[in-house]
């Protein structure tokens, strides 16, 4: 893995024992975003979480981006290190997965949506997004 610093983590409570009280689906979500907004070169171990966020293997990135699996496992297995990939296949790769977390945002997007019961009467009400809450994960 590679280092992340959370800060004013909830902590929740069970037998005495305190933990941190985070939706681990949500963090994996943003660290994603995170990663593919980040203007700096990836780093094997960064890849390697992408990667396996995404649900994919070795074969399938290299597939997508056009390299063989066994580029993408050498990348990877830089760790800590820049993977040395050139910046036209990161943008690549960084489309995939954007592409991937888009996908998933609209699925529970459009659940969200099916599961809406709308309320005819709130129609003059005005949008008040700091209202809105998205809980799920």
């Amino acid at each position: 893995g590679f280092p992340l610093v959370l800060h004013n983590v909830p902590v929740g409570e069970v037998d005495g024992e305190e933990y941190p009280d985070i939706n681990y689906n949500q963090l994996e979500t943003f660290v994603m975003k995170a990663l593919i907004a980040h203007p700096g070169a990836l780093r094997g171990a960064h890849m390697k979480f992408l990667r396996k966020g995404m649900g994919l293997s070795l074969r399938d990135v290299g597939e997508e981006i056009g390299v063989s699996h066994a580029l993408v496992k050498t990348w990877e297995d830089k760790d800590q290190e820049r993977t040395g990939m050139d910046p036209g296949l990161e943008k690549r790769f960084k489309n995939l997965v954007l592409c991937q977390v888009m996908a998933q945002e609209q699925k529970k997007l459009s659940s969200l949506l099916m599961a809406q019961e709308i309320d005819d009467s709130s129609y003059d009400d005005p949008f008040d997004p700091t209202k809105v809450e998205f809980k799920y994960g």
